[in-house]
């Protein structure tokens, strides 16, 4: 097996683990409840956890490939470089997240940015 096949096995390998990592945040979560927005077709028909088990390999896949193209640019050994990266991906989410959107349930600005940010 080549290099490249090799590093993309690799990268889907990291998606998946934190795929999964990330379900069990999520399961940990209780369930909020909200009245603003209808049920999603997924949500509706019962796949929406299969959906999200690929969206997020597809994510967390692509996201560990963008930390293979920028290492180059971050000082310290590869774990520093790894924690760097992180670390800045969880500052982008967690304001992402602190959005005021009326759906949003108060414990979910905490509760999601938490489950979020170890995975």
């Amino acid at each position: 097996m080549n290099r490249a096949v090799k590093n993309i096995l690799k990268i889907i390998l990291v998606g998946l683990a934190t795929t999964i990592v990330r379900m069990i945040g999520q399961l940990s979560i209780p369930a909020g409840e909200q009245t603003v927005l209808l049920p999603s077709v997924f949500a509706q028909n019962g796949t929406m956890p299969l959906f999200f088990t690929v969206y997020g390999i597809f994510a967390y896949s692509l996201t560990s490939s963008l930390f293979l193209l920028i290492r180059g640019n971050l000082s310290g050994n590869r774990i520093l470089q790894g924690l760097k990266y992180g670390i800045s991906c969880c500052i982008v989410w967690i304001v992402y997240l602190f959005e005021p959107l009326p759906h949003v349930a108060g414990i979910d600005r905490i509760t999601y940015p938490a489950a979020d940010s170890l995975t």
